[in-house]
């Protein structure tokens, strides 16, 4: 996709494209505006989880929470994230969207690459997403619907 989507998500009531808006994104969270407008997928990345044995793998596009139930579902497991390995607010990461990056599964028995961080693990609660043992809904965009559930 070419462009910036940041034009695409930052719409007031009316539909029409808020600049004051961005003008405020950008001046609160620099960092993660620039990160919006210049992704840069970690392709290597996926190449080294299917080198190093990942039993699934996922980009995380629609929210870290939304993507982990696909593979949840899929898989007939469940996965439970530790709150203690998000170096910001693990709520807001889970539900976050356009992260463009990767969510694999590892064996225990396996070494993680490099590229990636230990943030949960896999539990017997086929299609649950738990956060420190608890239930949380899947939320973040649907990029099958167009909507989102924030």
């Amino acid at each position: 996709m070419f462009g910036s989507t940041m034009e695409y998500t930052t719409r007031n009531e009316k539909g029409e494209y808020d600049k004051k808006l961005v003008a405020q994104l950008k001046k609160i969270y620099p960092k993660f505006v620039k990160a919006q407008l210049t992704p840069h997928p970690p392709i290597s990345a996926g190449l080294q989880a299917s080198i190093h044995g990942a039993s699934s793998m996922i980009d995380v596009s629609d929210g870290l929470a939304k993507d982990a139930s696909r593979i949840a579902h899929a898989s007939r497991v469940g996965i439970n994230f530790f709150s203690k390995n998000f170096s910001i607010n693990a709520q807001l990461a889970l539900t976050g969207a356009e992260d463009h990056g990767l969510l694999a599964t590892f064996s225990k028995n396996l070494k993680i690459p490099s590229e990636f961080q230990e943030i949960g693990e896999v539990v017997k609660l086929p299609g649950k997403i738990l956060l420190d043992n608890r239930p949380i809904d899947a939320k973040g965009w649907d990029s099958h619907s167009g909507s989102h559930d924030f």
